[in-house]
């Protein structure tokens, strides 16, 4: 059975996933490195922000790319079904500057599609936003 979903919908559901299971976020600059690592206030982890510098330069002509973790789209699988990655990152994103202030030129994940691989595992696809690019 198909259903149809408005991007007003699926930005609700979004948003609500986003404040219920996410809230507030902390950011923990690590030391040495072009990377910031963004926690929820329960101390999970939830992405790292990737900084271009001299000598370690970013895809697709990014300056600072959002990187989402396995785990937090795990959990945003198990309770959402629906994965549409373009409206998905731009809801995100926004959600992410509201929360830090931080505002990202770039966003990558990976996300189950409900497919079975030939191997018997959940087929994965890799997406990445460039909103400059947009």
């Amino acid at each position: 059975m198909n259903y149809e979903i408005t991007e007003d919908q699926y930005r609700k559901i979004v948003l609500n996933f986003l404040n219920n299971m996410v809230g507030e976020l902390n950011v923990e600059e690590m030391a040495g490195t072009n990377s910031t690592e963004i926690y929820t206030d329960d101390g999970y982890y939830y992405a790292t922000l990737w900084i271009k510098t001299k000598n370690n330069p970013l895809p697709g002509g990014c300056k600072t790319i959002l990187s989402l973790s396995h785990n937090f789209m795990g959990m945003f699988a198990e309770l959402i079904p629906v994965m549409i990655p373009e409206l998905f990152s731009k809801i995100l994103l926004e959600y992410f500057t509201q929360k830090t202030g931080i505002e990202p030129q770039c966003i990558d994940f990976s996300y189950q599609t409900g497919e079975i691989n030939d191997n018997g595992r959940p087929k994965v696809k890799f997406f990445v936003l460039n909103k400059k690019k947009r």
